[in-house]
């Protein structure tokens, strides 16, 4: 059956293998196989388990160890098994275009200005970074790294005297 919708970019959701023939009123803990090898779902979270069409809370009704399942009360004789495992825990994914934001990774821009005397090409920045982790503009101009200025510890070194009244704008990545 086709998906309907967005195809996922990522994940990998897996039908487990039914078990339901191994279930006798008495057996609460079983394998985890995906056709017919053991498969690690490293969390609860990572199934969706049904016993006779009812889905199964994860950590109430069931948990999860390693390649195994254990259910809070044994299944009945006559019930019936559906799973799905919702992303294998080995698999990494690519991450989708435009779903993480500045935010999530609560970076912090900062910037500095000053205003050129028309005698010094020399200006103090934050310590940490280097020509290559800043960006530098003379006047709205972006310069180049190492083309146009150098870092050393917390000097920006221009290789040029700006005219007096130029503004000097250093806008930092974060590092």
């Amino acid at each position: 059956m086709a998906y309907i919708g967005v195809s996922p970019v990522v994940g990998e959701f897996r039908k487990l293998d039914d078990i339901s023939s191994q279930f006798d009123n008495s057996t609460s803990t079983f394998n985890l196989t995906v056709g017919g090898s053991a498969t690690t779902a490293g969390s609860a979270q990572n199934l969706i388990i049904s016993i006779d069409g009812v889905i199964q809370e994860p950590q109430g009704a069931y948990t999860v160890g390693g390649s195994t399942i254990s259910f809070t009360e044994a299944p009945n004789t006559a019930s019936t098994f559906f799973g799905i495992q919702l992303g294998s825990v080995a698999q990494v994914g690519t991450v989708s275009d435009n779903s993480i934001t500045n935010a999530k990774l609560n970076l912090t821009y900062s910037s500095s200005a000053y205003l050129a005397n028309g005698s010094a090409n020399v200006f103090t920045i934050d310590s940490g970074h280097s020509a290559n982790s800043i960006l530098v503009f003379v006047n709205g101009i972006c310069m180049l790294p190492v083309t146009d200025y150098g870092v050393s510890g917390t000097t920006l070194t221009l290789l040029f005297t700006p005219v007096a009244n130029s503004n000097v704008s250093v806008r930092y990545f974060p590092v």
